[in-house]
């Protein structure tokens, strides 16, 4: 068996909505060590090249190491290339006799989407471009294109910083995909990223993902024992309705949303509630990323959805009726702060 054939036998299993969680984690380790074998690299080695992380105006390139890691997460995996093979069909049938470009910014050293999402188009014109700022990277995705004999629907290997490059072929840019992220927003430039290379799609091209939302939620602290462990399990929303509140949208983030809109930190105030108790309650960040119409990660799907808390009885703990409002620091370590505006007094 070709060893491309087996690679997609693998990423078959982790995509089945069929399989078993334990078949989809044995085909992440499998794919895992093919991958490693693919491009003579061994992530868990220690050594300085793969644990440089990179610094860049609007936040943190992270290392080539942890980029790789990001394969073992199954739900963020699953989730993004799902909506990615979509997006890419659609994008097929909406442009018949058109090659479809495919930009993957920050593909990392195993350019994982790009490499599991050709699989599914080996007789399809689409042709993917692979872009990171770690020249380690991009020396490896084009190593494991290569030994699985896909490089043929792969264009080019640029080293750059994603906020600077430009779209400069003749051909029109159909699809973005950029996972460069973590949750609430915060530390890598996704942000940046989504502003600067979503004006170059082309009209009715597909930016991945489609939409980030963050919420303000209330958690109570006292619910704690009383919520399941859900690890590894998808669209688990209702293990936590019983200790959690969402307050509210802070800010909504799709490839129509404008740098002025950001600058201008218009993003929503909210009121503390009347019941909230500083010892008992959490505030924090809760967010749902849309990848492609159904493919959703929601609360907690993966490291990218884990709530972050802004306030604990241990760190700003605001009394109720608050009035806080947010915004969003691009520059930098990227990050969402909030701010307490005033107490509204009851009558």
């Amino acid at each position: 068996m070709l060893q491309k054939d087996k690679l997609k036998l693998l990423v078959d299993i982790l995509l089945s909505d069929t399989t078993s969680w334990l078949e989809k984690a044995k085909s992440i380790k499998n794919i895992h060590e093919l991958l490693i074998q693919a491009g003579n690299i061994n992530v868990f080695q220690t050594n300085q090249e793969m644990e440089k992380s990179i610094w860049v105006e609007n936040g943190c390139a992270i290392s080539p190491r942890y980029a790789a890691f990001c394969l073992l997460e199954i739900t963020r995996t699953r989730i993004f290339l799902k909506g990615l093979i979509e997006a890419i069909q659609v994008q097929i049938e909406k442009f018949p006799g058109t090659t479809i470009q495919i930009l993957d910014a920050g593909c990392g050293p195993y350019a994982l989407l790009s490499l599991f999402a050709s699989l599914y188009f080996k007789q399809q014109p689409v042709k993917f471009h692979l872009i990171d700022i770690h020249p380690v990277n991009i020396e490896y995705a084009r190593r494991i294109t290569k030994y699985f004999h896909l490089d043929s629907l792969f264009g080019e290997y640029i080293v750059t910083d994603a906020c600077c490059f430009k779209w400069q072929k003749k051909d029109d840019l159909h699809v973005v995909v950029c996972e460069t992220m973590l949750n609430a927003l915060r530390k890598e430039p996704q942000v940046a990223i989504t502003l600067h290379l979503s004006q170059q799609l082309c009209e009715a091209g597909i930016f991945i993902p489609e939409k980030i939302s963050i919420d303000c939620i209330q958690y109570d602290t006292r619910k704690l024992s009383e919520i399941k462990t859900h690890q590894y399990a998808e669209h688990s929303l209702d293990i936590y309705a019983e200790a959690e509140t969402n307050l509210g949208n802070i800010i909504t983030f799709t490839k129509e949303t404008k740098l002025e809109e950001i600058r201008a930190q218009n993003l929503n105030s909210l009121t503390v509630p009347a019941n909230h108790l500083p010892y008992y309650h959490y505030l924090g960040y809760s967010t749902t990323i849309v990848v492609f119409k159904k493919h959703i990660l929601h609360h907690s799907d993966s490291s990218l959805t884990i709530p972050l808390y802004f306030s604990t009885p241990f760190k700003n703990p605001v009394i109720p009726n608050t009035k806080i409002s947010f915004e969003y620091k691009m520059e930098g370590s990227p990050q969402l702060i909030f701010k307490v505006e005033e107490m509204i007094r009851l009558q």
